[in-house]
């Protein structure tokens, strides 16, 4: 589970990916873990990370045409 920062500007809500909080289902126990590396950030922006995700994958391109997809039909 990661703490989730929800904000009015839907560009700054941010997720904690340095301290994720683990849950053992075993026994119902769980603790925040700290990771000791600079790879994870605490405010991870959510909305900027779906921007480079859709970039990254080529979301709403058409392979066929090789045109970008308006929403619009």
């Amino acid at each position: 589970m990661s703490i989730v920062i929800v904000t009015e500007d839907v560009e700054k809500i941010s997720m904690n990916t340095k301290a994720p909080i683990i849950i053992n289902t075993k026994n119902n126990k769980g603790m925040q873990v700290v990771f000791d590396t600079d790879r994870y950030c605490v405010r991870h922006y959510i909305v900027g990370e779906l921007g480079r995700q859709e970039v990254k994958t080529g979301a709403g391109v058409d392979t066929e045409e090789k045109s970008v997809y308006s929403g619009r039909r």
